[in-house]
């Protein structure tokens, strides 16, 4: 019964710095299983591990390649360069079929983490944009504090490619600021046709500092 087969393993140690996962490999094996080509050797089943991989053909009487060489180095068979060269070709359209297959395989995973990107990105962009809006300031929280929370929002949002313009970001601030700070907002927006950012932290900080230089 043993006759009629041929197990191909090959071992991969745990120091190995490219392995291969259970799911993946599988996947691979089920695409290389179902595929028929004159040039690829029929994969009957296969066995893995986290310490090696197998492969199982059914039992060549021709032998392996391998074994055609090593008949060649010790003298016993003859290897013109035609059954080379024909071999050589062979092998390359049995490689250009497999990975043909395994091509439209990475072709269909990648599709689907795109998507799952894509539905990542909508979800995150919105929770990003929500904490934004609605973005307050504590009592007791520092001016720089804040800014640091506003500036990080602003900065994953364009991250994913979402601009946020110079005047909502300086009115977030002044929207966002406590009841201690409510008498300030009429002075950072006091005959202001457009306010800007960097104008209204710098004068809140300054404000800020004088408050407390007078108490």
């Amino acid at each position: 019964m043993l006759q009629q087969w041929c197990v191909c393993c090959q071992e991969t140690e745990e120091t190995t710095t490219l392995q291969v996962g259970f799911k993946e490999f599988s996947q691979t094996m089920k695409k290389i299983r179902n595929l028929k080509h004159q040039n690829v050797l029929p994969l009957v089943s296969y066995y893995s591990s986290n310490d090696e991989k197998m492969l199982i053909y059914k039992y060549q009487n021709s032998g392996s390649l391998l074994t055609l060489f090593k008949n060649y180095v010790e003298g016993k068979w003859n290897f013109p360069w035609k059954q080379r060269l024909s071999i050589a070709v062979g092998i390359a359209r049995g490689c250009e079929k497999i990975f043909e297959k395994i091509l439209s395989t990475i072709k269909e995973l990648w599709e689907k983490l795109e998507k799952l990107y894509q539905i990542k990105s909508i979800s995150n962009r919105l929770y990003l944009k929500k904490q934004f809006h609605k973005l307050q300031m504590d009592e007791g929280t520092t001016i720089s504090d804040h800014l640091s929370v506003l500036n990080q929002i602003v900065s994953e949002l364009e991250s994913i490619r979402v601009k946020i313009d110079d005047g909502d970001k300086a009115l977030r601030v002044i929207w966002s600021l406590p009841s201690s700070y409510k008498q300030m907002q009429p002075i950072l927006m006091y005959r202001k046709e457009i306010v800007i950012f960097s104008e209204v932290t710098s004068k809140l900080i300054s404000e800020k500092k004088q408050i407390e230089e007078w108490r």
